[in-house]
């Protein structure tokens, strides 16, 4: 019999990661049965969060000049601010949801509820993403720095669009376990200051490491897009005309397929089938054999 995660709320600090399992399982089941509305909603939130997180980024990168790794870590930091309001005030990512993927394999939700979960998310968090775009480039605030803001933006973008298929999957892998990882240990605890610090260094990391999220594509490349035709933001670049060649839609469209597979694998495989097996694959033995 499972332990009531309200009773043991009120005795502990904090949960272990057996007790983790069983409220990310349940938390899945909830997800995947929730509302199609509430949920696509709350997608729309969790896109506008990370594309202000990278509104934020950018920022940063634009203004600081070089490259230097106090620079580097302060920019990850800043990308954390939209994980850090999706988790804490509530909205719904396609990475982060990656873990229902753990009450599937627990046989609590059927394949197609996992499915229409992440499908409905996924367009949800597009939606969210490109309209903060859309909604940067109208204030003009890339022009700060003399549309360095801007440059940076189409050189992040660049980056992310110049990266091979596999590259951009295998990316995409270690972006989303260390965001599933992130999930895991917010839930795990239970004061906001805990889920705060859960987040933050996970998603520092992947910022300052340039690892691949969907999302964060989602509002990158769009935003870049709808300033590539501005000389300035491409002077302020500094790159040249071969390497802005790569900002196309196919190669948009190639790069959101294998960093969202990559996401997937790492955050569904990785996180949520591994700690499913180390958890609860004995507990779901057992609960076969009682009710047979």
């Amino acid at each position: 019999m499972r332990n009531d995660p309200e009773d043991i709320s009120a005795r502990v600090d904090h949960f272990a990661p057996p007790m983790v399992a069983d409220l990310v399982e349940g938390q899945g089941v909830s997800k995947a049965t929730s509302k199609a509305l509430n949920t696509f909603v709350l997608s729309i939130l969790g896109g506008a969060f990370v594309g202000l997180g990278g509104m934020f980024t950018l920022t940063i990168l634009g203004q600081a000049g070089e490259r230097a790794p106090l620079v580097v870590l302060s920019a990850g930091a800043a990308f954390a601010l939209g994980f850090v309001i999706s988790f804490v005030a509530g909205a719904e990512l396609f990475t982060s949801n990656n873990l229902v993927a753990m009450s599937w394999v627990s046989r609590h939700i059927p394949l197609r509820f996992m499915v229409r979960n992440w499908s409905i998310v996924f367009a949800g968090n597009f939606i969210g993403a490109v309209t903060v775009a859309v909604a940067g480039y109208v204030t003009a605030w890339w022009e700060a720095g003399g549309a360095r803001v801007g440059g940076a933006a189409l050189e992040l973008a660049a980056s992310e669009l110049s990266q091979p298929f596999l590259g951009a999957f295998i990316s995409g892998v270690l972006a989303n376990a260390l965001v599933c990882l992130a999930v895991w240990m917010t839930i795990g605890g239970r004061s906001t200051t805990h889920k705060i610090l859960a987040t933050l260094f996970p998603i520092t990391a992947m910022g300052a490491m340039n690892l691949r999220h969907v999302v964060a594509l989602m509002f990158y490349v769009p935003l870049a897009a709808l300033l590539l035709g501005d000389p300035d933001v491409a002077l302020a670049s500094g790159l040249r005309e071969s390497e802005l060649a790569v900002l196309t839609w196919p190669r948009y469209l190639q790069a959101l397929a294998a960093v969202t597979l990559g996401n997937i694998v790492g955050g569904s495989v990785l996180v949520g089938f591994v700690y499913w097996f180390i958890y609860l694959r004995t507990k779901q033995a057992e609960e076969r054999r009682a009710n047979r």
